[in-house]
């Protein structure tokens, strides 16, 4: 199975854990939720559009922030939200659309409205590791039950791996699509590795939450 079609396994089959979780008290396991639904939706439109011979960046482009602001308030409600993180999330979020207003403006006055938003992605991806930092230091100091605490580690290390190690893969990739395309593309395997990775944890976070069977 290649890794494009892993990623196309994987979202889903958390996405399933994660509907068996729904009525659990969590508070991050709504955002974790939407996340998914976002990614799912983002990617089978994604692939659906290159098999089709359509460009798909428009696609992307709308689910950078989308992805954003759903990983934020998960982050944010990992263990629970609290004053400091709150205000780190919200300037995070400010920095955020600045980047993203600063983009889009630059791309129009180039006539290239719909060029992908790859600063965007960059600056949102370290943004994202860093509160994902912040919000491992709260769980650190919070008291909470093991199979909880487990389950927001992997998480927690789900969007820490992956955007600490895409955003300098991404900003190769971008560098070498001009200069040499198979080092690009090469790029793009380690990229969906990455991701497949990045999916693995959150399901296996998941999957810390479900009842254990009782011994008899």
């Amino acid at each position: 199975m290649s890794l494009a079609l892993l990623k196309m396994v994987l979202i889903p089959a958390a996405l399933a854990v994660w509907w068996l979780l729904r009525a659990r008290t969590e508070s991050w396991l709504p955002w974790a939720g939407a996340q998914l639904m976002a990614a799912l939706l983002t990617e089978s439109t994604a692939h659906a559009l290159k098999l089709t011979g359509h460009t798909n960046w428009p696609v992307y482009n709308l689910y950078v922030p989308i992805e954003f602001g759903t990983v934020t308030l998960m982050l944010l409600h990992v263990p629970r939200p609290d004053r400091r993180r709150a205000r780190l999330s919200l300037g995070a979020a400010v920095v955020f659309v600045l980047v993203l207003a600063w983009e889009l403006t630059g791309n129009y006055r180039r006539g290239q409205p719909g060029d992908f938003l790859a600063m965007t992605l960059i600056s949102g991806g370290l943004l994202l590791s860093f509160l994902a930092l912040f919000a491992g230091l709260a769980l650190a100091d919070t008291v909470v039950a093991p199979p909880v605490e487990r389950a927001a580690w992997w998480l927690l290390a789900s969007v820490a791996l992956y955007f600490m190690s895409f955003t300098p893969v991404f900003g190769l990739m971008k560098h070498f699509w001009a200069t040499d395309p198979g080092k690009a593309r090469a790029l793009m395997q380690v990229n969906d590795l990455l991701f497949a990775i990045r999916y693995s944890f959150m399901g296996i976070a998941l999957l810390h939450l479900l009842p254990r069977p009782r011994r008899t």
